[in-house]
């Protein structure tokens, strides 16, 4: 078996002892000469000296966080607001959690269940059994994408894994039981070393003390990396599980991105955006998505849909196609309650905020309504939010009109009053300014800013488009697949017979 081994491996096992033979070759003639001028006592005490001043900084090394923690690893942006939660209690546990010493499996299984633990506690807090909250298809291709990383892991960062049988390394694992004898055998060369020259043994003995204290810190640190990595790639692993990440694969899902975008009209090229407009009443909602069709230059089809709401659909020449929806003016809870049904359906909102009305509580309920919807929805995505402030043309001074307008550096009052307005309506209604644009659709004048509005709606799409691929598979794992039922209970029924039919260990003609 050594011998084959030994064959095997025999140009690795050649390579290392060839690079190792100077530094082997030369411990004893170091030793032999410092003993032979004289200097061992010399040599001694600077290694002594290396050893003290290397002791800050072994001590600034054990409180660094380890490079491989991986705690800033972002959150997938398929995750919903539930998830990101779950997230964020598994970069709590890496954090907190002590490392393990990877001497027994038991102590890795047990850092798992806790990690899934965590997760399913999160995700189903009001389940009996929160930790068997999956089905098995669903942790059956969750072991097949973790064997797909695991492989790829080993055979990038493991030495030999592409060529070490599982029988080598049974019998690597039987030399163990030799350890025993190999550290008796070197405890009596320790005596006989000191009793025949004591004060290279003195020095060997503290060299190998202070490569020990070095070799105890950087194992520490590796462990710690090591359990951290653990923790963040089980959360992952553990959070597409219990939230339902693997009832279907992403193929499927893009199989039903498809399927969605057939119920369009044939002059739908592309899967479209659901764009919705929401506001108060007279915001210039509709000035607004009118301004906006007519400046892309396409054919607008307007569908009537029920609850006052109106659909258009824009095809941008062949870039993207968007569904305009245009809604009610808030204000009425019956409106409300109509509007957040609709903002489930949509992939990005167009929220539209007058700048010269003051009164901002509408606005701040209903957006808070909206937010709250998503937030009751584990794994639904809250889409993106872009501001339009619109109507700033009728800012003070009034009659002063005359954009462009320079709002990062204002340079006249007019500049300065919408830069304000901007920075106001934005604040109260929580949406980032580097979301939010200020408007105009003066009669008888051109559009302010349209193109501007396009270009945040062009920054937003890749995560409306997220957020409708989300949308579908939350919806496809909340409804039956009768199909699948019906195909499942004939190939069962099918098996069942053929048992029947062949009888107890028999087998059919």
């Amino acid at each position: 078996m050594r011998g084959a081994l030994a064959r095997l491996y025999w140009r690795e096992l050649l390579s290392f002892l060839l690079f190792m033979l100077p530094v082997l070759t030369l411990l004893p003639l170091g030793l032999l000469w410092l003993y032979h001028s004289g200097y061992e006592l010399a040599w001694l005490g600077f290694l002594l000296l290396c050893g003290v001043a290397a002791a800050p900084f072994l001590w600034r090394l054990r409180r660094e966080p380890s490079p491989m923690s991986g705690l800033d690893s972002p959150a997938d942006p398929l995750w919903g607001q539930a998830e990101s939660e779950a997230w964020a209690s598994v970069k709590t546990l890496a954090e907190t959690v002590p490392p393990i010493s990877f001497t027994s499996t038991d102590e890795v299984f047990a850092l798992l269940r806790r990690v899934f633990e965590t997760v399913s506690g999160t995700l189903h807090a009001d389940a009996n059994q929160p930790l068997m909250r999956f089905t098995v298809p669903e942790a059956l291709r969750a072991l097949e994408l973790a064997s797909i990383d695991l492989r790829r892991t080993v055979l990038q960062a493991v030495p030999l894994s592409h060529a070490v049988r599982v029988s080598d390394l049974i019998w690597l694992m039987g030399l163990r039981k030799h350890a025993g004898a190999v550290e008796r055998a070197y405890d009596v060369y320790r005596v006989l070393r000191l009793a025949l020259g004591p004060v290279a043994a003195v020095e060997q003995e503290s060299r190998a003390a202070i490569a020990r204290l070095f070799a105890v810190h950087g194992v520490r640190r590796i462990q710690t990396g090591l359990t951290r990595q653990i923790v963040m790639e089980a959360g992952r692993a553990a959070i597409d599980l219990y939230g339902g990440r693997h009832k279907i694969s992403r193929a499927e899902a893009m199989g039903l991105v498809e399927a969605d975008r057939q119920a369009l009209p044939e002059q739908a090229a592309v899967l479209p955006v659901r764009i919705l407009f929401a506001g108060q009443v007279n915001a210039g909602k509709s000035s607004l998505l009118n301004a906006l069709a007519k400046a892309v230059l396409a054919p607008v089809d307007c569908v009537p849909t029920p609850a006052g709401f109106q659909e258009f659909r824009i095809a941008r020449g062949g870039d993207v196609d968007v569904v305009l929806v245009d809604s009610p003016g808030i204000g009425e809870p019956d409106r409300l309650d109509k509007l957040v049904g609709e903002a489930l359906r949509s992939d990005l909102i167009l929220w539209v905020a007058a700048a010269v009305r003051p009164a901002r509580a509408v606005d701040v309920a209903a957006l808070d309504r909206l937010r709250g919807a998503f937030a009751a929805r584990p794994g639904h995505r809250t889409p993106p939010i872009v501001l339009a402030v619109s109507q700033v043309d009728q800012l003070r001074p009034v009659r002063d009109w005359a954009p462009p307008y320079d709002i990062q550096t204002p340079g006249s009052p007019k500049a300065s009053s919408i830069a304000g307005a901007l920075e106001t309506v934005a604040t109260t209604l929580g949406v980032g300014l580097e979301n939010s644009v200020p408007v105009a659709v003066p009669q008888g004048r051109a559009p302010y800013n349209i193109d501007l509005v396009w270009a945040r709606i062009t920054d937003s799409l890749p995560a409306a488009q997220q957020t409708r691929l989300n949308r579908l598979l939350t919806e496809r794992q909340r409804n039956w697949d009768w199909r699948r039922v019906l195909s499942q209970s004939l190939q069962g029924g099918r098996m069942l017979m053929r048992h029947a039919v062949a009888g107890p260990g028999g087998r059919r003609d």
